[in-house]
């Protein structure tokens, strides 16, 4: 198997040598290619630090630093195997890494579709298969676990009033952090009992409709956030700050909420800590948890108490055609 795609790596990158018809992008180096392309996808995506475009930057600025001056055209299966190499060699997971190369080859293949760069190289680098789990030096993920209620309670009397609202909605609904940072009043329907928020998602652009069901107990929760304009941010690091003397920003990020959530597990700890001296039998540290962890847990549990239908319905209910 590695044999044939030796041999087909062989062939393409020959291919490649023989530039004489290419036409256009002969003088084009990596580095240019990628300006290009960034200034594209920071038209094409839409905007915030977990965006795509960002994404895009954060992964091809180390290639534009290492492989910059070379021309976009000599950039073969060779080439980028030998920089998968090096990602391998600084310790980065698997899944990080074939998704690096994912991106990489996608901008290839816009290249090709603006005329660029001819046909070949996309398919070129397109020969190389992705790193596969047991057939590598390159490290695992470790799973993303659920977290128990009773390591997230205790951790709500140390967050602002307005990141224990986003915990305790994160937990009730299982939605994304990046779906709850961006959350405004316009994105909830509250003209029933069951009220339904539509929020902002990751595969929006592929026009599915995300719909999360919001109950009572939920709805208690953000009643307070949603008196203010439509596409307003309802959770702000501005109301109920624990730090005044901070500047602070009009809206989280899936990454300030995360850094809030993590300062407040560690003041909870420090606040056992500081217990545990006058304590016969010492109370367990918390141990941290992300927001994400959030998300499974709330799948788990609707798994655990009807099945695992339901909980993909409810962690991720899509429709293509909201008047079917």
């Amino acid at each position: 198997m590695e044999s044939r795609e030796a041999y087909r790596v062989f062939l393409l990158e020959y291919v490649l040598k023989d530039a004489a018809d290419d036409g256009p992008g002969v003088t084009m180096t990596l580095a240019q290619l990628i300006d290009r392309y960034l200034l594209y996808a920071i038209g094409y995506y839409p905007q915030g630090e977990s965006s795509e475009y960002h994404n895009l930057r954060h992964i091809l600025h180390p290639l534009q630093v290492d492989y910059g001056d070379l021309s976009a055209r000599d950039f073969g299966p060779k080439t980028l195997k030998k920089y998968r190499e090096s990602l391998i060699d600084k310790g980065l997971a698997r899944s990080y890494i074939n998704g690096v190369m994912s991106k990489i080859r996608r901008m290839y293949r816009w290249a090709v579709s603006e005329e660029l760069l001819p046909v070949k190289y996309h398919q070129a680098l397109s020969s190389i298969q992705g790193l596969r789990k047991g057939r590598t030096a390159a490290k695992e993920t470790k799973d993303v676990k659920p977290v128990e209620w009773s390591s997230v309670s205790p951790v709500l009397a140390h967050l602002s009033p307005v990141v224990a609202a986003m915990v305790q909605t994160h937990w009730l609904t299982g939605c994304r952090s990046g779906s709850l940072v961006e959350a405004t009043p316009g994105q909830f329907d509250r003209s029933k009992e069951i009220w339904v928020w539509r929020p902002r998602h990751k595969t929006e652009h592929l026009e599915f409709d995300l719909r999360l069901p919001i109950g009572p107990k939920c709805q208690k929760i953000l009643q307070p956030f949603l008196d203010r304009p439509g596409e307003q941010p309802i959770f702000s690091p501005r109301e109920g700050a624990l730090r005044k003397h901070r500047r602070h920003h009009d809206r989280y990020t899936a990454k300030s909420y995360r850094r809030a959530v993590v300062r407040g597990i560690d003041r909870a700890n420090a606040a056992i800590s500081q217990a545990n001296e006058k304590r016969k039998k010492p109370k367990p540290l918390i141990e941290r948890w992300t927001p994400h962890q959030l998300r499974h847990s709330r799948g788990t549990i609707v798994r655990e108490q009807f099945d695992l239908e339901a909980a993909q319905a409810i962690l991720q209910l899509r429709i293509n055609n909201p008047q079917q």
